[in-house]
């Protein structure tokens, strides 16, 4: 599923309210209606499962409320098609909302060297996928196959090694469809009891056209939400082009100029505004100058107090930044900065008052105070739990956790991508040695390799030090060309089948990646997280290592 949060629409929030409805036309990348599609409503960036859907009509029409003024997140699906996710800040005076959004299709590989399949038969589980099975017809297509036997009078499959990006779609051969409440689509066979069924794939009966003007989305009734459209598309096409690749590889960088012009304009955006007296405008191009915030590169103190001031602490608008909202009120003086952060719990979204008790819990455990954190923790995961996104940080920074420096580490054995050696925690007792969880797809895992690499070099072998990566790819032929066209990564390295549902993951509480834990001599974990990341690593390997190589 992709998420294109660069489409903010915006209301001004009320207490009085009337039921307001998001309606308009859905069409697929051709610019007809799609096989199937749907609308989903929910609270923003909540959980999936917690939103209201509704099926577009065969014309692709589709009507949906919400329920009273706030934040949510509009999402449209189709099969075949890549989900779209529009916040939405509604105010009551719109009564109707007219949003009609053409598609993009999924990014299909078009000629896949290897499809694997999984289904009701497995609970459509990553961790036991079957392989489908190639073959050439006369005119040269590649038509992959898979048979197995019908144990009701449906069968529902999806397919692994059709999209590119490694997620599961619906496949080309099927009596119908059915939405699997993440944002992809399962075929469904009618099918008896005791058949035969076989599957097919066949890539040649995907027309859609690759435009990259898709998706295109089309607010019709309302000029402010139009203008914020617009702006969002010129930031984006802006961050696009200061994302800069580096000759010969490696993590993509964001350019330090045309980073500081990307502020600069959002800037003028702003001042423009305000000298329009267009409040609701100002404090949008405030949340999205928010949304710019990168630690890398110098925010800037007048930025950050920009934010501070043109956005309350209690405007829903924050649930859109909350992670950048947050980090930039840390920039500005600590007066300043505390009385925000703690107004900040008084926000109407739960996931920004969620997240601000999660930096809270961050900053306890920097200053090895376990008492405060404990009491964030139990509070977090009393009230925030349900809360999408820290549940990573809540099984992250369990207190309790297995996986903590001064604990064994979780007993494993995996065997290396060559096949050929077994390694477990019992066959690296004596030596230190970092298990480094990661994917290719995983842009923060991309952009540790260059520090891992350099660590590599430096401490190989000092005091028995190696390197175990366990790649958590949704198929293992996606690592070698990884390691031949990126980086080679000279070390361990194994491959987990099941991605974050597999036995070893679990083991390992592993709630996101990248997950370095270094190991020592007596099997202990004597680091983890932060500690082995970026230019720390090399600093925390010399502390038990000692000088390098």
């Amino acid at each position: 599923m992709i998420k294109l949060f660069t489409f903010f629409l915006l209301f001004v929030a009320s207490s009085a309210f009337s039921q307001i409805t998001i309606e308009g036309q859905v069409t697929d990348a051709n610019g007809k209606a799609p096989i199937l599609a749907h609308a989903h409503i929910g609270a923003y960036n909540g959980a999936m499962e917690n939103s209201t859907s509704t099926e577009c009509s065969k014309d692709g029409h589709y009507s949906i409320q919400a329920p009273k003024a706030g934040i949510y997140t509009l999402r449209i699906s189709a099969v075949d098609h890549q989900e779209i996710s529009l916040p939405l800040i509604l105010d009551e005076k719109d009564k109707k909302v007219i949003i009609n959004i053409q598609l993009r299709s999924n990014p299909f590989n078009k000629e896949p060297e290897k499809i694997t399949v999984i289904g009701d038969w497995n609970k459509f589980a990553f961790a036991s996928t079957e392989q489908m099975l190639p073959q050439k017809t006369k005119d040269g297509k590649t038509i992959f196959s898979y048979q197995r036997k019908a144990t009701s009078d449906t069968l529902s499959y999806q397919l692994i090694g059709v999209a590119e990006g490694g997620h599961s779609v619906n496949g080309t051969k099927a009596d119908y469809f059915t939405y699997d409440g993440g944002g992809d689509y399962r075929s469904v066979l009618r099918t008896r009891k005791g058949d035969n069924v076989t599957i097919t794939f066949d890539s040649s009966l995907l027309h859609y056209s690759e435009a990259n003007t898709l998706p295109i989305v089309d607010i019709k009734n309302n000029p402010f939400l139009k203008k914020a459209y617009e702006l969002n598309v010129q930031i984006t096409k802006m961050q696009e082009g200061a994302v800069q690749k580096p000759v010969g590889g490696g993590p993509a960088i964001m350019s330090s100029v045309k980073y500081k012009k990307l502020l600069d304009t959002l800037n003028d955006v702003y001042r423009n505004a305000i000298k329009s007296d267009d409040n609701r405008f100002s404090q949008f191009v405030a949340i999205l100058l928010a949304k710019q915030f990168n630690p890398e590169i110098d925010f800037g103190v007048q930025n950050a107090e920009l934010v501070i001031k043109a956005v309350p602490p209690t405007s829903p608008m924050i649930a859109m930044a909350p992670f950048e909202v947050v980090s930039i009120a840390g920039i500005v003086d600590k007066k300043t900065s505390d009385t925000y952060l703690q107004n900040l719990k008084n926000n109407p979204e739960k996931a920004v008052r969620a997240i601000v008790y999660a930096d809270e819990m961050e900053h306890a455990i920097k200053a090895n105070d376990t008492k405060e954190w404990k009491r964030v923790y139990t509070l977090l995961k009393k009230d925030y739990a349900d809360v999408p996104d820290i549940k990573w940080t809540i099984i992250q920074n369990n207190p309790d956790a297995i996986v903590q420096v001064g604990k064994p580490v979780p007993a494993f054995e995996v065997t290396l991508l060559d096949g050929s050696t077994k390694i477990s925690n019992t066959s690296m007792l004596g030596k230190y040695y970092m298990i480094d969880f990661w994917a290719t797809w995983c842009g923060p895992c991309v952009r540790e390799m260059p520090a891992i690499h350099k660590a590599y070099d430096k401490f190989k072998g000092k005091k028995g030090f190696e390197i175990l990566s366990l790649s958590m790819d949704a198929e293992e032929s996606q690592i070698a060309p990884f390691r031949a066209k990126k980086w080679k990564m000279p070390w361990l390295n194994a491959f987990i089948p099941g991605v974050f549902e597999a036995g070893l993951a679990e083991r390992f509480e592993v709630a996101g990646i990248p997950k370095p834990v270094l190991v020592g001599p007596d099997g202990k974990i004597v680091a983890t997280q932060e500690d082995l990341r970026g230019e720390t690593l090399e600093a925390t390997l010399q502390k038990f290592l000692g000088e390098s190589n």
